[in-house]
């Protein structure tokens, strides 16, 4: 867990295995937000950041995924990841599988087996229904393949794009209604907004008038 550059949030992250500047994945937290990182989990074929937070009466694991393009995860790896994340989960990323059904123009062979692994464990798929991916190649064309897949969760929920960020892929928003458990402020007697100029005089005063 690291700090973030970002004022109030904290950063975890699972790099490539190769350790290179490639792949990898990462969440990013508010720091009032209970919550606790779950083991590393990743390989060649996705590297995964968890978090375990609580939600009203259950705990619920947020995760961060990036599936590399050239690697097929079989069916069975995709189970294995469900398995882990359990029965109350939202996971979002890069997943580089493509299928009609989550909005994709074609389906992929990496599509199918994720379709078919979400489908067995009873998990939904949540896109924009937009293309994500926007290849520098003008030969290529613009496609769906950054979505979410979630289980157990509330049924409110928000998702968009947000195409106005600049990047080859559009930041996908998931907005979830769901009650968070935060961490209990720690009462201060001061804090940098403290005018001590004011305590001064002020203290002075009701000082004055005690003294016998």
């Amino acid at each position: 867990e690291f700090k973030s550059k970002i004022k109030g949030l904290c950063l975890l992250s699972y790099p490539h295995p190769a350790d290179t500047a490639r792949g990898g994945s990462a969440v990013l937290v508010r720091n009032h937000i209970q919550r606790y990182e779950e083991a590393e989990y990743g390989n060649q074929l996705m590297q995964v950041t968890t978090i375990t937070i609580q939600a009203r009466n259950k705990e619920l694991k947020v995760a961060a995924i990036y599936c590399p393009p050239r690697n097929s995860p079989t069916r069975e790896d995709y189970i294995n990841l469900f398995k882990i994340l359990g029965n109350h989960f939202v996971i979002g990323g890069d997943y580089n599988a493509k299928h009609t059904y989550w909005g994709s123009r074609l389906i992929t062979g990496k599509g199918k087996e994720f379709y078919l692994a979400g489908k067995k464990y009873k998990s939904e798929f949540i896109s924009s229904g937009s293309p994500t991916y926007w290849p520098s190649d003008p030969m290529k064309t613009p496609d769906l393949i950054d979505f979410f897949i979630v289980k157990g969760i509330s049924s409110n929920y928000i998702i968009v794009g947000k195409e106005d960020l600049s990047s080859d892929h559009t930041p996908v928003i998931l907005t979830i209604t769901e009650e968070i458990a935060q961490k209990e402020s720690i009462p201060k007697l001061c804090s940098k907004k403290t005018d001590w100029d004011k305590f001064g005089v002020t203290g002075a005063v009701n000082q004055s008038r005690i003294s016998p």
